[in-house]
C-alpha cells in the first residue's frame, strides 16, 4: 500500500488496476507517500494495517504517523471486471513485463505457473493456474472486506476511473488530477474478450464462480460506476 502520513491516507494497489498511474498521481500530490512493504507494492489492506498498527521504523522517510494511524487511515483502490483484469495481467506478462521469481543454476529462471502459462502464450493454462489453482488475488480478501478499515475504504470503478477518483478526492479533501497519465498499458489495439472467452471455453463457469464477490456484490459499490452490471465472464 501507498500511504501518506501528512493524509492519512493509502492506496491498495490490486494489480493490473491502474495502480501505475494513480501512484504517479499521488506521489506527486503527497511527496510524503511511500510503499508500506518497499519489496511489495501490491500490499494487502490487512497486512498494511498491520505494519502501521506495528509503527515500524521508516530510516528512509521522517514523517511521523498520526496517532492511531491503523484504526483512522482511510483507503481507496481500484476494482474492474476481473476477466479483464486477468486479461490484461495476461498480456503484461507475455510482453514479458515481470521479473521471475527465482533463478536456477541448471535450468534458468524459475517462474510460476501463472507467469509461464503467459510466457507461453497459453490462457487457458494461465486462467487454469489462476482460478482452479487459487492463484489470482480475490477482491474481498485484498481488500479485507468487512474489516476494520472497510467503512472508510473506497473502491473506484475502473472504466469510470478519473469521475471515481474525483468523487472519493471531495470525499478525502485531496486535489483531483485534471489528467492521469496512462502508464504499463498495452499497445493500442482493438482488445477482444470474446476471444479470451472462446479459448477458454466451460472454464468460464469457474471464473464467474471464483469471482462471484464482484459480480453479485463489488461492482455495485465501485464509485463513479455507471449504471449497468458488468459484462461478466460468463
Amino acid at each position: 500500500m501507498l500511504y501518506s502520513p501528512s493524509a492519512n491516507i493509502a492506496f491498495a494497489h490490486f494489480p493490473k488496476n491502474a495502480g501505475t498511474s494513480v501512484f504517479e498521481w499521488m506521489t506527486g500530490l503527497l511527496p510524503d507517500a511511500f510503499h508500506l512493504d518497499p519489496g511489495n507494492p501490491h500490499l494487502p489492506v490487512a497486512a498494511g494495517l498491520a505494519i502501521l498498527a506495528a509503527e515500524e521504523p521508516r530510516p528512509r522517510w521522517q514523517t511521523p504517523l498520526p496517532p492511531r494511524a491503523a484504526e483512522t487511515v482511510r483507503i481507496f483502490g481500484v476494482v474492474r471486471d476481473p476477466f479483464e483484469a486477468m486479461v490484461s495481467l495476461f498480456e503484461f506478462w507475455n510482453r514479458g513485463c515481470y521479473r521471475p521469481q527465482s533463478f536456477d543454476a541448471a535450468t534458468g529462471p524459475v517462474r510460476p505457473p501463472m507467469q509461464m502459462a503467459a510466457h507461453e502464450g497459453s490462457f487457458f493454462k494461465f486462467v487454469d493456474a489462476a482460478v482452479r489453482n487459487n492463484q489470482f488475488p480475490l477482491y474481498e480478501h485484498f481488500f479485507d472486506f468487512e474489516g476494520p478499515a472497510w467503512p472508510r475504504t473506497r473502491l473506484i470503478d475502473f472504466p469510470n476511473l478519473e469521475q471515481g477518483l474525483q468523487l472519493v478526492c471531495d470525499e478525502f479533501g485531496l486535489n483531483p488530477p485534471s489528467s492521469l497519465p496512462r502508464s504499463n498499458a498495452a499497445k493500442s489495439r482493438e482488445r477482444s474478450l470474446e476471444d479470451y472467452r472462446r479459448e477458454i471455453g466451460p472454464m468460464v463457469i469457474f471464473v464467474r464462480n471464483y469471482f462471484r464477490w464482484y459480480y453479485e456484490f463489488g461492482y455495485r459499490i465501485a464509485v463513479g460506476r455507471e449504471t449497468g452490471a458488468p459484462s461478466q465472464a460468463a
